[in-house]
């Protein structure tokens, strides 16, 4: 699944008007302190005076898991920005009692374009991973998710296709609620197009089991939404592979069956989430606060050889398949036969004992 994954909301294809754009927008709380709000000019999105100018999405909440878009067709002033905020609570009140999260895109002729998550709890302001430097087009679109703990930035130019711009991890209460989504401008000259957003859609199948994540008996797909292309595990996870930045990302109780994930960071369990892991190739491992990976007894799986050797096959872990029987445990020279219930060490005849028994053979039919 790739982003965005929900529909363009709005695309102001329609007569001058506002502000607000429409009866689906309103405006912030005069405590945000914005100046003025956006308007309709020629089917775009405009600021309507010289100033920070909002509105937020009014039609429903989002989420906890959502999403913001927009692009943008006439690019804002030197030192002027376009905002993506999701998540929005309290908006319609005292910014002292709000949350959100917000992706700040700025122009910079001289110092360079660049986009910057942050965290707003009421009052209080703060930065979420690091400043990231772009390249700021006519036509590009951006687009700012939140997925589990972990919040995205996107860009597409306008000719091309979405990419992760920066990307930040925040374990804190506000990740854990619905909220509304905005965007605001600091000037009048700069113009929007293509505002959407919504819950992030996730693929289900009720055809029942099956592969790629479906669940026996029925019950349609957990939810699987990606980072690069990786899919978010909240129930279970069967013969599905993972890419990316992070290949599997873990909210809750989770239980993953033969994944394989090819990605910088194999697996990441977010704050609270388990994992219980059977036949999971991954190459490394990030626990976020109390996240934890619990493998199956009997697991071939091989994400920790050294913490778990009792519960690993090696050859895995190399990234070879093989398929053995176990060696028993102080039994030297012996193999292990199936006596209908269990491994049972037992002893090999040697080639030089068959070679001395055919001789006693030869011996007893033929003569010295």
């Amino acid at each position: 699944m790739t982003f965005p994954t929900t529909p363009v909301l709005d695309n102001f294809n329609r007569v001058d008007q506002g502000p607000p754009p429409s009866s689906s927008w309103s405006a912030f709380d005069v405590s945000w302190g914005f100046g003025d709000q956006l308007k309709v000019v020629s089917n775009q999105c405009a600021g309507n005076t010289f100033d920070l100018c909002a509105n937020w999405w009014n039609v429903g909440t989002f989420g906890p898991d959502s999403e913001v878009y927009i692009t943008i067709s006439v690019l804002p002033i030197d030192i002027s920005d376009v905002n993506l905020r999701l998540r929005l609570v309290g908006q319609a009140g005292a910014l002292a009692s709000s949350t959100h999260y917000l992706a700040h895109i700025v122009r910079n002729d001289v110092g360079g374009d660049s986009v910057v998550i942050f965290r707003k709890n009421g009052g209080a302001t703060t930065q979420l991973g690091l400043v990231t430097t772009i390249n700021l087009v006519v036509g590009d679109s951006f687009g700012f998710e939140r997925v589990g703990n972990t919040l995205t930035v996107y860009q597409k130019p306008a000719a091309g296709s979405w990419s992760v711009v920066v990307s930040a991890v925040d374990g804190s209460p506000l990740s854990q609620v619905a909220g509304n989504i905005s965007v605001d401008v600091t000037d009048n000259t700069s113009r929007l197009d293509n505002f959407g957003g919504g819950t992030v859609a996730v693929p289900s199948d009720d055809s029942g089991g099956g592969e790629g994540g479906g669940n026996p008996g029925g019950d349609p797909d957990p939810p699987l939404t990606p980072l690069n292309s990786s899919p978010l595990v909240r129930d279970t996870l069967i013969n599905v592979q993972g890419v990316g930045g992070i290949g599997l990302r873990v909210s809750n109780t989770a239980y993953a069956f033969d994944v394989k994930s090819e990605a910088d960071v194999g697996v990441q369990v977010e704050d609270g989430g388990i994992l219980r892991a059977h036949g999971v190739m991954i190459g490394s491992v990030a626990l976020v606060g109390s996240g934890v990976i619990n493998p199956l007894y009997s697991d071939r799986a091989a994400w920790n050889t050294s913490t778990y050797p009792g519960r690993h096959a090696k050859d895995v872990s190399d990234g070879i398949h093989l398929h053995h029987n176990p060696t028993p445990v102080g039994q030297t020279g012996k193999a292990s036969v199936s006596d209908g219930t269990k491994w049972v060490a037992t002893d090999i005849v040697t080639q030089t004992e068959l070679d001395a028994h055919q001789h006693i053979l030869e011996s007893q039919i033929f003569g010295d």
